[in-house]
């Protein structure tokens, strides 16, 4: 796994991940933000997310620095709404992951193929790391593990 926001499988890396299954707690946390995401109407759409997203981002970025809120919670909301439509769209299920860069909340399917973290693709969005819009990561995504299963289905 070469990055945390990679719209694609992950296959290589230092070493393998741990995968392991959200504990309740952290299953919990995950609902919480999904249910708030819905009741935003962000679950409605990748584009609706993408415009949340970029309408938050701006709004936060006109504050002064100093009077500023913490933007996590909104990140984490926005993160867990896109890793919930990938888990929709593409059979995936929610974990906790454990490789070289720590431990996240991850999105992963096909017993350790693909291991995705919606919630630092988002992040990135939000600190200018990564410019990407969120429905193009929503497709390529869906692309890529379309691309992966068939191939793994061939052999």
């Amino acid at each position: 796994m070469a990055h945390k926001d990679e719209a694609q499988p992950s296959g290589c890396g230092a070493s393998a991940p741990q995968i392991s299954p959200l504990n309740e707690a952290e299953t919990a946390w995950i609902d919480m933000l999904v249910s708030q995401a819905d009741q935003a109407g962000l679950m409605a759409s990748p584009a609706a997310l993408q415009d949340f997203l970029v309408a938050e981002r701006t709004a936060w970025s006109s504050v002064a620095p100093e009077e500023r809120e913490d933007p996590n919670p909104t990140v984490s909301m926005i993160g867990a709404a896109l890793g919930q439509m990938l888990v929709n769209q593409c059979g995936l299920s929610w974990a906790l992951v454990t490789d070289e860069y720590g431990t996240d909340a991850a999105v992963v399917g096909d017993t350790g193929q693909i291991t995705l973290f919606p919630i630092n693709a988002v992040a990135k969005r939000w600190t200018g790391q990564s410019q990407g819009d969120l429905a193009d990561y929503v497709e390529g995504t869906h692309r890529a593990i379309e691309r992966l299963r068939r191939a793994a289905a061939t052999t």
